[in-house]
């Protein structure tokens, strides 16, 4: 029996391709195992209690404030439901909670009386949304839980007791101003307010609030214009020197010798907004390039499919791979390697539009997205890239380097087509050119 050598040789080339896949996921996974222990640890700091469900209502995580909180260690909680952990009445009102969030899909906020694990009842807050994956299916539930007993006491002895509203003005560590109702002007505010915004009590005392608290709600009062009791929100205050700070606020009609007044209370969570921007970066930015990782990037080209679907305009793909970056780190080590991986998409980020995504999918291989660009624009694109990479020589460490890359290129095909269809046929041109001699870019209309 005679087997044909072209056979032989196009399925050793196939064999070779699955080699370099493998290796390729081999390093996305090990990048990604990278990312989650960051988060991992990020999530063990935060104060908040912090939970993960599985749609079935089970617990599939949490960290050591919630650990703390419900008084059980990690491995009594997961695999557990809510009736395991308490009394059946109340295990039934969370579990219908969670079913209205994931019918729903929309973030939930709420109040409700606990007992915690030392056996004290306290006020809480808890805030929900539904977990997802790549496809828009609901995969389960993320929960923080927020102690506000100290805030709800607080409203209620600015309620009920007139006659300690001046002490509790004047010691409370959070801004406290009183407003007049009719004008809306400052009455007057307790230190921590003064503090916060930067300016003295003859300074702001007779003026209109909304000129430094919640700015946006200028001619619009919640309370006062919507008919509402009670405001409780996040909102924005001015301070001295024009910034503007996230506080969460909590307003309240009441009155003091007949007059109607507004008690409006206010705590700084900048730090709260640092921590939540930086938790979001390290989900969606690659820690080494700082730009999309995998996850965002289709997420953000998802959302150029759609507006291209859309409007009808055109939208084409890149796909990058750096020649033998595996020869660069064995000759000059990996940190002269994490650093041609930076000047790569540095370059690619120099040469696309403001408007077009780049994402970093995976070890050396990056992705562009080019909106309102049709598959010979962005050749031309690619193209440019290729010859900027190939005729600069990258100096680093005391180190000259000389490499290029490989690019392939897709166009969306409209109707039936999507971003991993587009994302395979680029990925598909850009093995071709690495088969055909790389360093070049290859395009494939269909």
């Amino acid at each position: 029996m005679t087997i044909d050598k072209s056979y032989l040789s196009k399925l050793k080339e196939r064999i070779d391709g699955l080699e370099k896949e493998l290796q390729r996921c081999q390093q996305v996974e090990m990048q990604l195992n990278k990312e989650r222990d960051v988060l991992s640890t990020l999530l063990e700091t935060i104060p908040s209690p912090v939970f993960y469900k599985d749609t079935d209502g089970r617990y599939t995580g949490c960290n050591r404030a919630f650990e703390e909180f419900v008084g059980r260690q990690r491995e009594e909680i997961i695999g557990k439901t809510v009736y395991d952990m308490g009394p059946e009445e109340i295990a039934e009102k969370y579990r219908q909670k969670d079913e209205e969030l994931i019918k729903n899909r929309r973030k939930q906020h709420y109040e409700w009386k606990v007992r915690r694990a030392d056996g004290l009842i306290r006020d809480v807050k808890f805030d929900k949304s539904v977990l997802m994956d790549g496809d828009g299916r609901v995969t389960g539930i993320v929960g923080v839980v927020t102690d506000i007993t100290e805030q709800k006491s607080i409203e209620k002895a600015l309620i009920e007791s007139n006659d300690q509203l001046e002490e509790l003005v004047n010691s409370i560590p959070m801004g406290i101003v009183i407003i007049d109702y009719e004008t809306q002007k400052i009455l007057d505010l307790n230190p921590q307010a003064i503090l916060s915004l930067g300016y003295s009590r003859e300074q702001i005392v007779g003026c209109v609030c909304h000129h430094y608290i919640c700015p946006a709600e200028s001619g619009n009062c919640p309370v006062k214009n919507l008919g509402m009791k009670i405001d409780r929100s996040e909102r924005e205050i001015i301070n001295a020197r024009g910034e503007y700070i996230p506080v969460i606020k909590s307003v309240i009609q009441t009155e003091i010798d007949n007059r109607k007044i507004f008690i409006e209370c206010f705590v700084d969570i900048s730090e709260r907004k640092n921590l939540e921007n930086k938790l979001r970066e390290l989900a969606t930015t690659d820690s080494l390039t700082e730009i999309n990782n995998r996850g965002h990037f289709i997420e953000l080209a998802e959302k150029e499919l759609i507006r291209s679907k859309r409007y009808g305009t055109p939208l084409s793909m890149i796909m990058l791979d750096i020649d033998h970056f595996k020869g660069i780190n064995d000759s000059f080590g990996h940190s002269v390697g994490d650093e041609v991986l930076k000047y790569t998409s540095n370059t690619c980020k120099s040469i696309i539009r403001e408007n077009d995504v780049i994402g970093r999918i995976g070890g050396e291989e990056f992705a562009v997205i080019l909106v309102e660009s049709d598959l010979n624009r962005t050749y031309e694109v690619a193209e440019r890239i290729r010859r900027h990479i190939d005729s600069e020589i990258f100096h680093c460490e005391g180190k000259s380097i000389l490499f290029t890359v490989s690019l392939g290129v897709s166009e969306y095909l409209k109707q039936q087509d999507n971003i991993t269809k587009m994302m395979k046929r680029a990925d598909d041109a850009l093995y071709k050119a690495k088969r055909t001699g790389r360093n070049r870019v290859i395009k494939i209309d269909s």
